[in-house]
């Protein structure tokens, strides 16, 4: 008799502990799912409190005549491209592809050997565009003024 009350209650508790496992799997499985339902629906935007932007872009001196800096700020670390090119599209040149830093970002752009005319500066962080048109002019620097007196 002893023995079957063993075996009973043997058998008792361990349909309860095979029933609580099961039960603690189904509650781990659903939590999974649901960090992976957060995981895939998360963007790092919303952790931000403000979105990666570019503002603030120019270039001086404007006009020029062999070279000017352009010059713009991130608001945040992001990855940046910068590219110039002619307003007839025939010619480009990418300046900037890389991570970089917050804060005012400054880039020369040597224009020597190309013909005077407007040249687009067009920086791209992440969703924003910004363009700023330069103007080359066919000039004499301040050397070449003073030499000639």
């Amino acid at each position: 008799m002893k023995t079957k009350v063993l075996v009973l209650a043997t058998l008792l508790l361990g349909g309860f502990i095979f029933t609580s496992c099961q039960k603690d799997n189904a509650l781990l499985e659903d939590n999974a799912t649901g960090q992976s339902f957060a995981k895939d629906n998360y963007s790092e935007e919303q952790d931000q409190e403000e979105p990666v932007w570019v503002y603030q872009l120019h270039n001086y001196p404007d006009p020029f005549i062999t070279a000017t800096t352009i010059e713009y700020k991130l608001t945040r670390t992001a990855f940046v491209k910068l590219i110039v090119f002619s307003s007839d599209s025939r010619w480009k040149k990418v300046l900037v592809k890389e991570i970089q830093s917050k804060g005012t970002q400054t880039v020369e752009f040597d224009a020597t050997g190309l013909p005077a005319g407007e040249y687009i500066a067009e920086v791209r962080v992440g969703p924003k565009v910004l363009t700023d048109a330069m103007i080359k002019i066919n000039g004499i620097t301040l050397e070449e003024e003073a030499e000639r007196h």
